[in-house]
């Protein structure tokens, strides 16, 4: 990695104390690679970033950034099977156990004449913006390894601060690695928490998601994406915070099997949802209209009178299947009806 820069500096020694004052710094970062101690590829991989116009007031305690831009990046992240990032180990030393949580101690008020002495620190930020990056996530987690990625990443964010209700604006589109595009813009803000965007999500493949249900259900997805057109509207300026969503859902293409046989279990061409209303704070549901096409579903009755939905959960850890096929039933509860698939009024929640 190579680094330049410049900067106009003031320094005042007057008055018993040393004040030191940055302006119109500027700095260029080129070609850096960061890796983990025992990794083989990067964590980062950076061609360029660069910061322009950057003031510094130690004395009154004011950081403005005119501009950042980072351009062509790649960031790889693993987690773990125990639910750890890699990435979560950066800033210690090689063989350092993780730090030990610590009691959060109870807040105490400080004193308005230390307030006034040591005022707390403002910055802004004028523009910063990310120019083809791709983000690597593999996760081991799941029974099944998963892989997401995002490529051809581009963000601009402009016109935030530390003053409280200041807002900024979001600008964001990037594709997703085996299917889908996101984008999104609206107006963003940190103090208090603040987001109203617009979002758009086209053909977001599932298939990628089988890992996380693999080991839950006995079905393998074979096809199917998600599609979200409207709006996210998030507040935490109140109390309880607010979160809602309205506009339209769509999922299409949707294709599933059940797992030993092979054979199709159901299959949907088109699921719309249209002026979906979602939200918490209060937390609710609305939907104006829901229209199904291309809906097929296949079910089955075996001659010992179970239905095959039932093989698609696994039983539970701890149940065993007893001598007529039936899953162990709760203490107390009676047996189904013989040769019926469903419980008895005992058994019926």
């Amino acid at each position: 990695a190579t680094l330049s820069g410049s900067s106009g500096f003031r320094l005042d020694a007057t008055g018993g104390t040393t004040v030191l004052s940055l302006a119109g710094l500027a700095l260029d970062l080129r070609d850096l690679r960061a890796r983990l101690p025992e990794a083989t590829e990067p964590w980062l991989q950076l061609q360029s970033l660069a910061l322009a116009g950057v003031d510094l007031d130690l004395a009154a305690r004011r950081v403005r950034v005119g501009s950042i831009r980072a351009r062509e990046g790649r960031l790889r992240a693993l987690r773990d099977a125990g639910g750890r990032f890699d990435l979560a180990g950066l800033g210690r030393s090689p063989g350092a156990a993780a730090p030990s949580p610590t009691p959060t101690p109870a807040p105490t008020s400080t004193p308005p004449a230390a307030r006034a002495a040591n005022p707390a620190w403002t910055w802004s930020l004028g523009e910063a913006s990310l120019d083809r990056w791709s983000i690597r996530l593999e996760d081991r987690s799941p029974p099944e390894p998963a892989v997401h990625e995002l490529a051809a990443l581009s963000a601009q964010v402009a016109g935030l601060d530390s003053r409280p209700g200041t807002r900024g604006r979001l600008q964001l589109r990037t594709e997703i690695a085996r299917g889908g595009q996101l984008a999104m813009k609206g107006d963003i803000g940190l103090t208090p928490g603040f987001a109203n965007l617009e979002v758009g999500l086209d053909a977001l493949g599932l298939v990628p998601l089988q890992p996380y249900f693999s080991d839950r259900l006995n079905v393998q997805l074979t096809s199917g994406d998600l599609g979200v057109r409207g709006r996210v509207l998030a507040d935490a300026s109140v109390k309880p915070a607010r979160a809602r969503f309205e506009g339209d859902l769509r999922l299409a293409n949707l294709g599933v099997l059940e797992r030993s046989s092979q054979d199709e279990l159901l299959r949907i061409g088109t699921l719309q949802a249209t002026g979906v209303k979602a939200g918490a704070g209060p937390a609710g549901v609305d939907i104006a209209e829901i229209a199904l096409s291309d809906f097929a579903f296949r079910l089955i009755l075996s001659k010992e009178g179970r239905l095959s939905l039932r093989e698609v959960i696994p039983p539970a850890a701890g149940t065993r299947a007893t001598a007529s096929g039936t899953a162990g039933a709760q203490p107390g509860a009676a047996p189904a009806t013989p040769g019926s698939p469903f419980p008895t009024d005992a058994e019926a929640p």
